[in-house]
């Protein structure tokens, strides 16, 4: 259930969360972060990193002035939404997007949910071994990936046996550089068709995996402004 407040209810936010940004009119969706907020005036994000913007585009063309945006920030258990119109955009010293100050925000609380769906495409080494796999879930304490069959993965195996970390290079959606993240095998399934299954735990409470959890919470509330 929906509930309406005022505006000022985002200086609740914490500067740095996750932000996710729509265009009104397309079905353009990108995960910025919150820098700033001037009470009555203006809201502050970063731009999108440069890689996720589509091919050929850039963010002149895609965030022009005027341009009506809807964003959604997740706080204290709820889905903060609202819509702001593009102001500026700066580009010295850092990439920044400017827009308008809401009147309302719309919240709604989020259903708790330990692990999310996913697909995250990923590097894994572990000893001279390095293989691409493919994320397909991930909690704040782990994820599952799977490995290509077309390779030996007896790695992963060798890892889980001397209980030695294994590394992940990871491009979120909301990073222009990779995160690198230490983890350990618990399980792995026999390979298959599709590949080999891993069941890896997290070294340490990295604040990427949920800055990253926050923008799929986000994304799973598709028609939040109908």
């Amino acid at each position: 259930m929906e509930e309406y407040f005022s505006a000022d209810r985002l200086f609740e936010v914490d500067i740095g969360s996750v932000v996710q940004v729509n265009l009104a009119d397309s079905q353009y969706h990108f995960i910025v972060r919150l820098v700033g907020l001037d009470q009555g005036k203006l809201i502050i994000t970063t731009l999108p990193a440069e890689h996720t913007l589509p091919k050929g585009e850039h963010y002149e063309s895609i965030f022009t002035l005027g341009h009506c945006l809807e964003m959604k920030v997740v706080h204290d258990g709820k889905i903060i939404a609202f819509e702001s119109l593009v102001t500026d955009l700066v580009f010295e010293h850092s990439h920044l997007l400017i827009g308008s100050f809401p009147e309302m925000v719309e919240c709604r609380r989020i259903r708790a949910e330990s692990r999310y769906p996913c697909t995250l495409s990923c590097d894994v080494r572990f000893d001279n071994h390095e293989r691409t796999g493919v994320i397909t879930d991930i909690s704040r304490g782990g994820c599952h990936l799977v490995l290509s069959a077309e390779f030996d993965n007896s790695f992963i195996e060798a890892a889980k046996v001397q209980k030695s970390p294994v590394e992940l290079e990871i491009y979120f959606p909301f990073a222009d550089d990779p995160v690198i993240l230490q983890s350990s095998v618990r399980s792995y399934a026999s390979t298959t068709p599709r590949g080999t299954t891993v069941g890896l735990s997290f070294e340490y409470d990295y604040p990427a995996i949920q800055q990253y959890m926050d923008s799929l919470r986000l994304e799973s509330i598709s028609n939040f402004f109908t």
